[in-house]
């Protein structure tokens, strides 16, 4: 019996192949929006003599605009992994990103969610990643969008896949299962 499907993933399939979306949808990014929309607000208020620079003005619109950009990806894209063939393709958006990937589906031995920690001025975030082991031992980093709410989706990514390339359920490159997702 088949797992229901994580909130914010969904399975595809079409002439490219078999493809697992996840929506990034971070938290993160509303903060993000509203510091855009409101900075420039304060900014006008409080130093209204360095914003007649031109200079001034360039660079905070270069620095909003950016910070701009970050904020709609991490509100709007979507990874999406396919099984095309004999090959395994990473995209994201439809804001471009780094991280798109092609890996041939023979060279990978295992794939992994491993636990990352993201430093903040708060202390630590706990998010997870999605990650290929080759049959060299490197390892790759297929999906990295996946806050501390989302285990279970990236175990559900990293199941799909792994019944797709045909490596066994319990595959995690360290000769140990997978761990289980987590509650919550």
């Amino acid at each position: 019996m088949r797992a229901a499907l994580p909130e914010r993933v969904r399975v595809t399939e079409g002439p490219e192949g078999r493809s697992v979306h996840f929506r990034w949808h971070s938290s993160a990014s509303k903060w993000l929006v509203l510091f855009v929309v409101v900075s420039p607000i304060a900014l006008g208020i409080g130093w209204q003599e360095l914003l007649t620079s031109h200079f001034a003005q360039a660079i905070l619109g270069t620095l909003a605009g950016s910070f701009l950009y970050v904020a709609l990806a991490g509100w709007l894209n979507t990874s999406t992994v396919t099984l095309a063939g004999r090959e395994l393709r990473v995209r994201h958006g439809p804001f471009p990103w780094p991280g798109i990937r092609r890996i041939p589906a023979a060279l990978i031995r295992a794939l992994e969610v491993e636990e990352h920690y993201v430093q903040t001025e708060n202390g630590q975030r706990l998010t997870y990643r999605l990650i290929a082991v080759t049959r060299t031992g490197k390892r790759v980093r297929i999906v990295s969008a996946f806050d501390r709410y989302d285990q279970g989706a990236a175990e559900f990514l990293r199941r799909t896949l792994t019944e797709w390339l045909g490596l066994g359920e319990g595959a995690s490159g360290s000769g140990r299962p997978a761990a289980a997702p987590r509650a919550g």
